[in-house]
């Protein structure tokens, strides 16, 4: 265990021990990088034991064996109808969400979006299906506590052809007229009755019109095994919380691994941000989403709170809204209770910023009434006029935001005082950081992009943070990559793809650069550092995919029919996604499979595991 900014964490959150493997097992390895602990996430790649990887991506789950090192090898692969988003695995058993092809067949239209498939995986070399739900709706996001996974899935609410119709009758609805005698003010006031007209006029025919559709032409359905489908949600299941901000239904997916019971409660609102505790799913939807009203919109985010119960069925208990709009996941946060968000309250874009006005950035503070509200009880505004946030963490009576539009400002803020959050210390560096790591109890270590004074990117950084002093944070290291002209890594957005453990740090990493010859140079594997407090940085080495590729049936002509040359080409070198630590070993994921090296010295090469090798 170690502990930052008050608060405790088990080792186990990042990285598995050896406690129930027994003396056939490895005693070290790296499970998902997750938010909050007990709390795993969906993710392309997972490992329970280190004996085993289970790998969820393209159109196929795949099965390998990871320990011992030199016996490393595919045990299974199980083809999927469709492209996967990820896996949860637990005990015997794996959930693989993914995207069915929809071509009519079985009479289900485009809204059938998601199907989870439960296979048993107590034969490694010989998974089996056992259940396949379908739903009707596109998942936004997916969590697993204590062996029971909760999903949040949109759907789309079809509006009728006639609404459609009654709505865009030009010559039924009132005018409204401007004259030259009109100011700004009276033209709106004309525009709001004309607004109230128009409602009384259209009302009694939408309410015609829904009269004669059926329920299932309105709400979602899911489907067992091939099944009827049915609807996924009672009267009682769905509710309509105070805010809407979308025309759709949201629905929170309770699935018991163990049982395989599956339940479903919903609202008439959409959300595409999830973040969970161990006790409570929060969803979240800022108004970039919505569509109507043209461009004169409020900034704001609905954050909608479903508790969960003993028995794991989520329960909607509460909805509330802040100003401005949440980035990511890492912008909410429970502790003891309250939920404190990150906002920034202009547009990403400066589309719908009034002539001369700065957004800034904020820090809420939302705690639950007990009668259905998420009550605002306190606030911290004003940060950064002009900026928004680009990584955001809170670690318990702390929290760290950065923002950009020039230079990174990384803030230290206060949160002892819920009702008065407070900016303790401010740190201004070139660039910006993506993603906030903890680093022991008085260091972050970060991954973002490096810039000049005057806010040009220039390409990927590592930086440590020393905050030990909340009121003067400044930073320790920095690492760019030598002789770059330009590099990227999916951990820039994706912090599963971010991988550290005993001071070694391994990413996923695009790089561009002009050599001496006059030609562009391209590398696309992935990089390992040692990162310290003590030390800062050294690069320990990069681990290039393009072996895999030449021994590997061209993914490009399997899954895209393309020609099979596009394969030798730089551009298409296999990407690496994830990465795994098992002890010493160093296994990086692309899409054409695993190199295991050493993790201290990636030139050394234990051995290859293809996902579809080239056949004789």
């Amino acid at each position: 265990r170690y502990g930052y900014w008050g608060r405790s964490v088990d080792m186990d959150a990042e990285a598995g021990a050896d406690d129930s493997n027994g003396s056939d097992g490895p005693s070290d390895f790296t499970t998902t990088n997750v938010q909050e602990e007990g709390v795993d996430e969906l993710d392309i790649i997972k490992t329970t034991d280190g004996k085993h990887l289970y790998v969820a991506q393209d159109r196929a789950l795949h099965i390998v064996k990871s320990w011992p090192i030199e016996e490393s090898e595919k045990l299974a692969t199980v083809e999927l109808d469709g492209w996967a988003s990820g896996l949860f695995v637990k005990d015997d058993k794996a959930v693989v969400f993914y995207y069915p092809e929809r071509n009519g067949a079985d009479g289900r239209d485009w809204r059938w979006g998601t199907r989870a498939a439960i296979f048993d995986i107590s034969d490694k070399s010989a998974p089996k299906l056992k259940k396949e739900v379908d739903v009707q709706g596109w998942m936004s996001d997916a969590r697993m506590i204590d062996g029971d996974v909760y999903v949040v899935l949109n759907h789309y609410l079809e509006i009728p052809e006639a609404a459609w119709d009654t709505v865009w009758d030009n010559d039924a609805l009132p005018d409204v007229e401007w004259t030259r005698f009109d100011t700004e003010e009276s033209y709106q006031r004309k525009l709001e009755a004309a607004k109230r007209e128009a409602r009384n006029l259209i009302r009694s025919d939408i309410y015609r019109i829904a009269d004669t559709m059926r329920l299932d032409e309105w709400l979602p359905s899911w489907s067992v095994d091939g099944g009827e489908a049915e609807l996924m949600h009672e009267c009682s299941d769905l509710y309509r919380p105070k805010g809407i901000g979308q025309h759709g239904a949201m629905s929170l997916v309770n699935l018991d691994l163990d049982s395989g019971d599956i339940n479903a409660t919903g609202l008439l609102s959409n959300g595409w941000q999830m973040y969970a505790s161990k006790d409570n799913v929060y969803v979240a939807q800022s108004s970039r989403w919505w569509w109507w009203g043209g461009w004169d919109r409020e900034l704001e985010t609905h954050i909608h709170k479903f508790e969960l119960g003993k028995g794991g069925e989520p329960a909607y208990v509460a909805s509330g809204e802040v100003r401005g709009w949440a980035y990511d996941q890492f912008a909410f946060s429970e502790y003891e209770g309250k939920l404190r968000v990150a906002t920034t309250d202009q547009d990403w874009w400066g589309w719908w910023a009034e002539e001369g006005e700065e957004g800034a950035n904020n820090i809420f503070v939302l705690e639950d009434n007990g009668k259905g509200n998420l009550d605002i009880i306190g606030e911290l505004g004003g940060m950064a006029p002009g900026e928004r946030i680009y990584a955001s963490r809170f670690f318990g009576e702390t929290a760290f935001v950065v923002t950009f539009r020039q230079i990174d400002p990384l803030f230290a803020i206060d949160l002892s005082n819920p009702r008065k959050p407070a900016v303790r210390g401010e740190l201004k560096i070139p660039g910006y950081s993506a993603y906030l790591h903890p680093m022991g109890d008085d260091h972050l270590l970060a991954v973002g992009m490096d810039g000049t004074d005057e806010g040009q990117l220039t390409g990927l950084a590592f930086n440590i943070f020393d905050v030990s002093d909340l009121d003067n944070p400044t930073l320790a290291y920095k690492h760019t990559l030598e002789g770059s002209d330009w590099g990227w890594s999916e951990a820039l957005w994706d912090h599963h793809a971010f991988t550290y453990h005993r001071d070694v740090l391994t990413v996923p990493m695009f790089d561009y650069y002009y050599d001496r010859s006059g030609e562009d140079r391209y590398f696309s594997g992935a990089i390992s550092l040692e990162a310290t407090p003590e030390g800062g940085f050294r690069e320990i080495g990069r681990i290039d995919h393009r072996p895999l590729v030449r021994d590997s049936d061209c993914l490009y002509e399997r899954w895209y029919d393309w020609d099979h040359s596009v394969c030798g080409n730089d551009y298409w070198y296999a990407r690496v996604r994830r990465s795994v630590y098992i002890e010493d070993n160093l296994f990086t994921l692309s899409d054409y499979g695993l190199r295991v090296t050493d993790l201290n010295d990636p030139r050394i090469e234990h051995t290859r595991v293809l996902f579809y090798p080239v056949l004789d």
